[in-house]
């Protein structure tokens, strides 16, 4: 393989360190480092105009030696240990090679600065750096001189000129084509006479469309009336039992808490399962079974009630399929003229006039995928938004090389990836990190990215993520219902597979199999450690290795098996020195202790301990100097005590406090003076001095939690008032009765606050007079629970000009007919009206609701009816109804007939 990739990607990302240390060279006393970074920045010319992808430094002979990657890996990990070894010995007045800092330091105290000038070991090694890399440029220059020149070349423009036609989303629902005769035969084994609990299979090879017919079948209209409950669920190859149960949990009764579930037993769980579908007519879909024990562990909780309740799975393992059920579906391969219709689709679109001679080319590219669905979306995703012949033409040349259908999804995702930019391929290298088969939550991935220098900030790493999403290489699991952003995505098995097999050709990261010494021989810097899979005191890696290593993910997945130790280099981790990225995702500090020696981790910029059962940290927290984000978010059952040292900590950007926390001294934590600071979430105005807030010139983002007492809450609104707006904001109030004239001002002055973007506001508020209440006109969210408003609400909330999301629960409205009757609620996306016991009637106008998209009913026994101007609403997509008598169901079908008599879009209705 070319290491062309791999050379540009490590470039960019020095040229992207290079103006961050510059920003700390201030002083007279950096001058001398600060000219040498600047020449370093102007040598990166050469380099940068290589904008190859592999085939094209291929077809020009560019052949860059493999150790060259790994010296521009050095290089670049040289500099940066320079540069924050200087900064931070200046912050210590040169106490970094003495003294305990100087032991944390070891190695690296050499590169501290003394006094008012740099050593002359220090301006040497940086004559070094220079030289090594005007060495590396003159090679780079006369490999792309040899190979015809340095001009630029990008996929899309390679060989002829090209088109942009549209973004072309990727949901499966878009991909069905030559389907329709497999979901008419398995919509009648679905949905026969047949009364006992039957199971049913679809099987085929990888990249068949198992999972796309399966999701076809899932989502029917049909079915979704016919079926009182349905679940989803990816199994994979490596699965949890627990995990499992959570997740058929929540898809059954959204409405759960994901840390109200983590807290119930896992016997209890499935007894909870086995309840929620008792007497129930159901169907569970299983997506990517590859083991009959994961049948085993779950049969248990599918009750069989003779009426006609449905398992439904996908295998890629005939011989596992046939020890579940005869009933076995061999998915079909697309013909020529299908495979066709989906290539153009996935590619370009529907509505695009294709060239003739394109129309071969393309039919011919169909051929060689061999009726496979997800090579032609793999194929699809690299002539994405292209109508170059030479480019469709080349293409095809690629693919006719593969002569068996399983190298050719394979390679289709090979070449998905190498045609990827080179900012963006590290980006989706890092997702294989993660454990094959899980579900990631994109807020941690990018944080990651972020820390890892692959993305600038997390906006950018937001429109990154979309950009591997485009191209068929990430699935989204989830997306927010109000903003419509990606919430969790999913590796396809077989892409995380390639991202292990790319990242471990490039030394970009390693998940090292259980074992002794399975990776003391690999030049690499990133490990992602998966517990489970290791036995207590299993060796990985050497000392020496240790060294070497910037980045250490751990994954924690397996509860039902807690360990007592860890892989024995990890136990203490001072011999990791240069380490800047720590996470311990979902790691029970109950069984295994926490690390000794991250307080000598004093490069670390990254910490998180998302997910973890952990209940206190050191003090010398305080020493990690380089630290940019801070993830305390630990499990709900856990109350967490904070050493009160997080203002010594000047670098911090990000910190995520937990649900539940103190501090060590029994004093308010303290955050004044962290200059640096964008983010802050779950700040508690009773743990932590409000204040503070007032001190933190960059902060963008800003969550707090207030509980009951009226001073916190009137403090925290009158510093966010003196604050002023930020990009979010978002506040959670509890127990927050209005029945005094005083904690009633409070709360209008929280319902009034410019500042507030969301606001959770439980409490009584029924004495409060809305009509004279100016709310502020940044609000996007409101909740309110339990606030007893006798009078209909809607005429005022109706005229916030931003508002997305409006919750109305456990009688907040305690009036017998709500009604929006006029136009008003411009950006209103979400409704949700839940256990509002005295609600009879809903109303709402044809001009009311514009934008309205879901709307959610709960437990709102006494509603009587639907209205049937909802069918007027034609952005409506989603109606959600939860423990609603079982008449009403039939009231939601009949304003389901009404959308379709309008010939507007039937909204999905979901029963829970």
């Amino acid at each position: 393989m070319s290491t062309v990739s791999a050379v540009r990607t490590l470039v960019e990302r020095l040229d992207y360190l290079l103006p961050r240390w510059e920003e700390e060279f201030t002083g007279s006393v950096f001058s001398p480092l600060r000219s040498e970074i600047s020449t370093l920045r102007s040598s990166l010319d050469t380099i940068k105009k290589l904008s190859l992808t592999e085939a094209d430094a291929d077809a020009r002979n560019i052949n860059i030696p493999e150790e060259y990657k790994h010296q521009v890996a050095d290089i670049t990990y040289s500099i940066e240990d320079i540069a924050e070894s200087c900064v931070l010995g200046n912050e210590v007045g040169g106490a970094a090679s003495k003294g305990k800092l100087g032991c944390a330091f070891g190695p690296l105290s050499k590169y501290s600065c003394r006094g008012q000038y740099l050593t002359r070991v220090e301006l040497q090694t940086q004559s070094d750096l220079k030289m090594r890399l005007q060495e590396l440029n003159r090679v780079l220059a006369a490999a792309a001189a040899g190979g015809g020149g340095s001009g630029e070349i990008s996929a899309n423009t390679a060989g002829g000129s090209s088109l942009i036609i549209q973004e072309v989303g990727y949901t499966p629902e878009n991909f069905t084509v030559g389907m329709d005769d497999e979901i008419l035969l398995l919509l009648n084994l679905l949905t026969n006479s047949r009364q006992q609990l039957s199971t049913i299979a679809i099987c085929g090879m990888a990249g068949a469309g198992k999972t796309t017919l399966a999701y076809s079948l899932y989502h029917h209209n049909y079915l979704r009336q016919y079926f009182d409950e349905r679940a989803w669920l990816t199994v994979g190859q490596e699965f949890q039992v627990r995990d499992i149960l959570e997740r058929l949990l929540l898809c059954l009764t959204p409405r759960l808490d994901r840390d109200e579930i983590a807290r119930i037993q896992e016997k209890d769980l499935m007894m909870n399962l086995h309840k929620k579908l008792f007497g129930k007519r159901y169907l569970i879909v299983l997506d990517d079974v590859w083991h009959t024990k994961a049948w085993e562990y779950l049969r248990h909780a599918f009750p069989d009630l003779n009426n006609g309740s449905r398992i439904l799975i996908t295998s890629r393992k005939e011989n596992v399929a046939r020890e579940l059920t005869p009933s076995i579906h061999h998915k079909q391969l697309l013909t020529i003229e299908d495979g066709w219709k989906l290539l153009i689709k996935s590619s370009l679109g529907e509505e695009v006039v294709i060239p003739r001679r394109l129309e071969k080319i393309g039919k011919q590219i169909v051929e060689s995928c061999h009726g496979l669905p997800l090579a032609i979306h793999a194929i699809a995703g690299r002539l994405h938004g292209t109508i170059s012949y030479k480019h469709w033409k080349r293409m095809l040349s690629l693919v006719q090389k593969n002569e068996t259908p399983e190298n050719l999804v394979d390679y289709s995702f090979t070449l998905s990836y190498e045609d990827l930019p080179y900012g963006l391929r590290p980006c989706f290298l890092y997702l294989g990190c993660f454990p094959r088969d899980q579900v990631i939550p994109v807020e941690t991935l990018y944080s990651l990215w972020v820390a890892e220098r692959m993305t600038a900030n997390l906006e950018d790493a937001e429109y990154y993520l979309s950009q591997l999403v485009d191209r068929r290489l990430v699935m989204v699991v989830e997306m927010e219902e109000v903003s419509g952003r990606i919430k969790s995505c999913l590796l396809h098995d077989l892409m995380h597979g390639l991202c292990l097999r790319k990242g471990k050709e490039e030394g970009f990261m390693k998940v090292p199999d259980s074992g002794r010494g399975n990776i003391r021989s690999l030049l690499t810097s990133k490990l992602a450690i998966h517990l489970n899979e290791f036995e207590e005191n299993d060796v990985l890696l050497d000392k020496p290795q240790a060294m070497r290593i910037r980045t250490i993910l751990f994954f924690d997945n397996d509860n039902s098996r807690p360990k007592q130790k860890w892989p024995a280099e990890f136990s203490q981790v001072k011999s990791f020195q240069r380490t800047r990225v720590l996470d311990f995702q979902g790691v029970d500090f109950r069984g295994r202790k926490l690390p000794t020696g991250i307080d000598k981790l004093v490069y670390l910029r990254y910490l998180s301990f998302r997910g973890c059962y952990l209940l206190d940290l050191p003090s010398t927290l305080s020493n990690l100097r380089f630290l940019e984000t801070l993830d305390l978010c630990v499990r709900v059952s856990c109350v967490i005590t904070i050493p009160n040292v997080l203002r010594k900590l000047s670098r911090l950007r990000h910190l995520y406090f937990p649900l539940a926390y103190r501090s060590d001294t029994g004093d308010k934590l303290k955050v004044a003076g962290l200059e640096k600071l964008e983010t802050l979430e779950n700040f508690n105005p009773s743990i932590c001095d409000p204040n503070d807030l007032l001190q933190l010139p960059k902060l963008q983002t800003l969550t707090g939690i207030v509980n009951v007492e009226k001073l916190d809450l009137d403090n925290i609104i009158k510093c966010m008032n003196g604050i002023g707006l930020l990009r979010r904001s978002s506040l959670v109030v509890k127990s927050f009765d209005s029945y005094s004239k005083d904690r009633r001002a409070i709360a209008v002055s929280a319902l009034e606050c410019n500042a507030l973007h969301a606001l959770d506001f439980e409490g009584y508020l029924g004495k409060l007079p809305l009509r004279d209440v100016r709310f502020g006109s940044n609000f996007t969210e409101l909740v309110f629970d339990g606030s007893e408003f006798k009078q209909n609400p809607m005429p005022v909330l109706r005229k916030l000009p931003n508002l997305r999301s409006l919750v109305l629960c456990n009688d907040a409205f305690i009036g017998t007919e709500l009604v929006c009757d006029e136009e008003g609620f411009p950006e209103l996306r979400n409704l949700k009206l839940a256990s509002l016991q005295f609600l009879e009637k809903l109303e709402v106008d044809s001009i009311a609701l514009p934008q309205l998209t879901i709307l959610t009913i709960e437990q709102c026994d006494k509603l009587e009816m639907l209205p049937s101007e909802l069918a007027d609403i034609y952005t409506l997509k989603k109606l959600m109804f939860g423990s609603m008598p079982a008449e009403f169901r039939g009231k939601v079908y009949q304003l389901i007939e009404d959308f379709r008599e309008m010939g507007n879009d039937e909204p999905i209705p979901i029963f829970y």
